[in-house]
């Protein structure tokens, strides 16, 4: 029986451990997930052009274009989790989702797939 022990000990951790897969929503007593949005500029172009990133609590970056952010959005962040929209803080100027218009909208988006939007502190 004590070379039991440590498989029953390592089964119990398993199956103690929370599993969360990918897409599905958090449950009634799990934290919500929180993801990070933020945009960055493409260095090298002739006309400045960005590309959002959504960081997943893992660490895992997905990377779009703006015509693509919702998309991305669908697809990364599950809902019942937060998405914290970090922007940066170097501004030049045409940078998407800068006017109040287009974060309303982004926020209205994530409403209906119940993805709590915030703006991180100084975003």
């Amino acid at each position: 029986m004590k070379k039991a022990a440590p498989f029953l000990v390592l089964l119990a951790l398993i199956a103690s451990y929370p599993l969360l897969s990918r897409g599905e929503p958090a449950g009634a007593n799990q934290p919500s997930m929180k993801y990070r949005l933020t945009r960055q500029s493409v260095a090298g172009l002739a006309s400045p052009q960005w590309v959002f990133i959504v960081v997943t609590p893992e660490g895992y970056p997905w990377v779009c274009t703006n015509a693509k952010l919702r998309w991305m959005i669908e697809r990364a962040v599950p809902a019942n989790a937060t998405l914290e929209w970090a922007p940066g803080c170097k501004r030049i100027g045409g940078e998407p989702l800068e006017k109040a218009e287009e974060l309303d909208a982004l926020k209205a988006f994530c409403a209906e797939r119940k993805v709590q939007f915030v703006q991180a502190l100084g975003g």
